[in-house]
């Protein structure tokens, strides 16, 4: 109406509430009134089961009015609709949800095959947030119990490990790190662990802070990069020798470091719960390269690509990406409320999913190309199978294939919470932990891709 009158064109409407407004006017409908039984078109932005446009029709034909035609911007394709109530007044669209490149509800999506599956490794009822790592044959997670596990491939167990006194081990947070001298963990009691790959004996420890919540990265010379918190929240990044554990240099940060850091050649870079990310120099330096202050925490893991740009998804649903030499903002994209996934970079697209969507923007320009929808809130880490299948953990128990085009095609459910992601381990399976205490091994629906 405002556009109309704006290009000098005579349009007559009115807006419609879902209940007369409680002050003022106390009016439900807005707007100078028609004659009674005036034929009027109901206009909305988007129509899903139709119950918006039919207490719409009610409410107008309670004032007199007569609705003749529902038009609406976008509707959905296959989604069930009741016009029982009013089948007389016809429905219209100018877009279907597929005409716009955004896939609807992954419901109908093929069977996911379950390979195999491995309980007891977590405490139930207790979310899990250490995803599973794997080399070779081997696959290695933490679990909320204070252990960290060897499987082989086929879920078969090599060794088991644990985290400080065997009586009384201690939980982790964190994603293993395979290195040349062992796997490595943290865990809740801010000590770092490097534990023999084949054997399961401990080589060394050394403590870093109060606590180690999150992942770890490879500088690629040798050292693992450690983000730590001296609680209640001040956080830390460490730089810690793969070899022996000795601690080569430790730098502060602005908060709670919950995020994984991510390794360049020139710059190391960690994010923290402040909504800050620090770069410092790979070579070790006192001072930080730069810092980069967001409007939310950031507690999705960083992610460096091959063009030295770093992703960085945080809790105002917020997708940045920032150049590595000196934080400057390349390009930034709004995708929800809430990111607390890792993004996932592609030749050509980053992926990251966020409150009930996955989202694929163009790493060059961050224009979304699309959207696809999954389960509740997204967390922990998507992962790529070979044929281009995006795998991602929801937190209301769901495990969701979606394929390289957004097109859902498998749905498996947990019987809990899926919070650390999935881990790709082959071309055609991933890794699941579940609070329900099982690790999973599932491969999407066959010719589904």
């Amino acid at each position: 109406m405002l556009e109309a009158a704006r290009n000098g064109y005579p349009l007559d409407g009115i807006l419609v509430r879902d209940r007369p407004k409680e002050h003022g006017r106390r009016r439900q409908l807005e707007g100078s009134l028609p004659s009674p039984g005036s034929a009027v078109a109901v206009v909305d932005d988007l129509e899903n089961s139709g119950a918006t446009a039919d207490w719409v029709i009610e409410t107008l034909s309670k004032y007199g009015l007569r609705p003749v035609v529902v038009v609406t911007l976008v509707t959905f394709d296959s989604i069930a609709r009741d016009h029982g109530a009013h089948k007389n007044v016809p429905r219209r669209s100018v877009f279907h949800l597929s005409e716009l490149g955004i896939a609807e509800s992954g419901e109908e999506a093929g069977t996911v095959q379950e390979r195999w599956r491995l309980g007891g490794v977590n405490v139930r009822d207790d979310v899990p947030f250490s995803r599973p790592a794997y080399d070779g044959d081997l696959v290695v997670f933490g679990s909320n119990q204070g252990q960290l596990h060897a499987v082989d491939l086929f879920g078969a167990l090599r060794w088991r490990a644990p985290l400080g006194d065997p009586d009384a081990p201690s939980p982790t947070h964190c994603t293993p790190l395979f290195t040349p001298y062992g796997v490595v963990i943290g865990s809740d009691d801010g000590v770092l662990r490097c534990f023999d790959r084949v054997t399961g004996h401990l080589r060394w420890s050394t403590r870093c802070a109060d606590r180690i919540g999150s992942g770890l990265a490879d500088d690629g010379v040798g050292n693992i990069v450690v983000p730590a918190t001296h609680l209640p929240r001040a956080g830390l990044l460490l730089r810690v020798r793969a070899r022996d554990g000795a601690v080569s240099w430790r730098r502060s940060l602005s908060g709670y470091a919950h995020a994984r850091p991510a390794a360049a050649i020139t710059a190391l870079l960690a994010a923290d719960n402040s909504g800050t990310v620090t770069a410092f120099p790979t070579a070790g330096g006192q001072q930080p390269l730069w810092h980069r202050a967001f409007d939310a925490p950031v507690k999705a893991d960083l992610v460096v690509d091959d063009t030295d740009t770093c992703y960085c998804a945080d809790f105002g649903g917020v997708l940045t990406a920032l150049d590595v030499a000196n934080g400057a903002i390349r390009w930034q994209r709004r995708l929800g409320r809430c990111l607390y996934t890792t993004p996932l970079a592609s030749n050509e697209y980053v992926h990251v999913a966020g409150d009930g969507h996955l989202f694929a923007v163009e790493r060059g320009s961050g224009r979304l190309a699309w959207v696809a929808p999954i389960g509740r809130r997204a967390r922990g880490a998507s992962s790529r199978l070979a044929d281009g299948t995006i795998v991602v953990g929801c937190s209301d128990g769901s495990v969701r294939f979606v394929s390289s085009t957004g097109r859902p095609v498998g749905l498996f459910r947990t019987g809990g919470p899926v919070t650390s992601g999935a881990t790709a381990v082959t071309g055609d399976c991933a890794l699941v932990s579940s609070a329900d205490g099982h690790l999973y091994a599932l491969s999407p629906p066959p010719h589904q891709s």
